[in-house]
């Protein structure tokens, strides 16, 4: 099968520099001005310096944390196979690579199999290794069919020097996918903080709005002293809002920012915070919440407050998410150094491709835009920095037989350098 010795005393034709200056400084111009298409170009280029039936450029991946060939760019007779993976350790291109030099193979189906499943007569194929950062990490290769051509040293040389050549384009183009996923980022965030600012501008007027309203009534109704209290109470509940709005907000800016939530430690329970948080949702979303703390406490070094912003955020997201007026189920585990904090309900569950990005500040998963919910998409990002903040971490857990449960994971002292 190897031919790369054969190679060697076979008659070699004339170069033909000038058609091979004039190939390379297409190619220039071609990176210059258009490197989106610069492997096409290369492979066209190669196939007429070579004569071949068929030429491309296999570059080495990791999928699935296997190392694979993809056919990057392919001309000729194998066009049809363009962005095909072949496995590194059964293929022409992997040989090349275990070699680190030019390979020729003649009639390579004997060996490799699948070959010939291509559909295409393969007689030799001859693969040069191109390097990035003095690594080899692909192959640039011409194949010659049935129709009697044969490979020589004049071959592998203009081979050699497109290799060359190959290694600043594959840079180039690697860059410019980069380039188009960074935009393509930016401008899915540009959408978000429109979205978000929106979302913020309508919920922020609604307490502001009733507490102007009240405002005015006060001023209608001075000499009513039961009827002004009672305003006093709803605009004071009403700027109380606004002010958790807001501190959400700066607090999920301080998340992405890195600089984490500030905590004022205390000796508090767990348990306590608990029914605290739940006798105050049941006024809202009625007796639906079910303790299981299987008559135990918990006691840490924690900022009571903004545990309870926590299990706020949790029940609110279970309530949101989970089945109209199904049980929401909290309680915790805990070792001598640990508690672990959960919030369970059942409903539709989360994707599994979307529950790492629950966490993430002003995003918000497709499954949670389907449902007709609002939000800002700061409830779990919050709930995340606020474990972290206390050295902790949170995470979630979701399927159709479970339902999706919340996990928080607390020490019970705060580690010296996290408050």
């Amino acid at each position: 099968m190897l031919g790369t010795e054969e190679l060697q005393a076979r008659p070699s034709r004339q170069p033909d520099h000038e058609a091979e200056s004039r190939a390379l400084r297409e190619l220039a111009r071609e990176l210059a001005h258009s490197p989106a298409s610069i492997l096409d170009r290369l492979t066209e280029k190669a196939r007429e310096l070579c004569r071949a039936s068929s030429t491309g450029i296999s570059i080495c991946e990791i999928v699935d944390g296997k190392e694979i060939f993809r056919w990057r760019s392919v001309c000729g007779d194998l066009a049809p196979f363009l962005h095909a993976t072949v496995p590194r350790d059964f293929s022409p291109c992997g040989l090349v690579l275990d070699r680190n030099c030019a390979q020729l193979l003649v009639r390579p189906a004997s060996h490799f199999d699948y070959i010939a499943d291509f559909g295409f007569q393969v007689e030799e194929i001859l693969m040069v290794p191109f390097y990035q950062r003095d690594r080899a990490v692909g192959t640039i290769w011409a194949v010659h069919g049935s129709s009697g051509g044969r490979f020589d040293l004049e071959d592998s040389r203009l081979l050699h020097a497109l290799a060359e050549f190959t290694s600043a384009s594959v840079q180039a183009y690697n860059q410019i996918e980069d380039l188009a996923q960074a935009v393509a980022n930016l401008e899915r965030e540009r959408d978000l903080r429109e979205r978000f600012v929106a979302a913020l501008s309508h919920d922020l007027r609604t307490p502001m709005t009733a507490a102007k309203i009240n405002a005015q009534m006060i001023l209608r109704r001075a000499d009513d002293s039961v009827a002004v209290r009672t305003m006093a109470r709803r605009i004071t509940a009403s700027v109380d809002r606004a002010d958790r709005m807001i501190r959400d907000l700066l607090d999920a800016n301080r998340i992405r920012a890195g600089e984490g939530i500030p905590l004022n430690i205390s000796d508090c329970s767990l348990g306590d915070i608990l029914r605290n948080v739940t006798r105050e949702m049941a006024d809202l979303h009625g007796n639906r919440f079910q303790l299981n703390l299987g008559g135990q406490d918990a006691t840490g070094n924690w900022d009571a407050r903004a545990i309870q912003r926590v299990v706020e955020n949790l029940i609110g997201n279970a309530v949101k998410y989970g089945t109209s007026g199904a049980i929401v189920t909290l309680g915790f585990e805990q070792t001598a150094s640990w508690v672990d904090l959960f919030v369970h309900n059942e409903g539709n569950p989360v994707p599994e491709t979307e529950l790492e990005t629950l966490f993430i500040p002003y995003r918000r998963t497709d499954s949670a835009n389907s449902s007709g919910q609002k939000g800002w998409g700061l409830g779990l990002t919050l709930v995340k920095g606020i474990a972290e903040a206390h050295g902790g971490s949170a995470r979630a857990e979701s399927s159709s037989e479970k339902g999706t449960t919340f996990f928080v994971r607390l020490p019970k002292s705060v580690p010296e350098g996290f408050h």
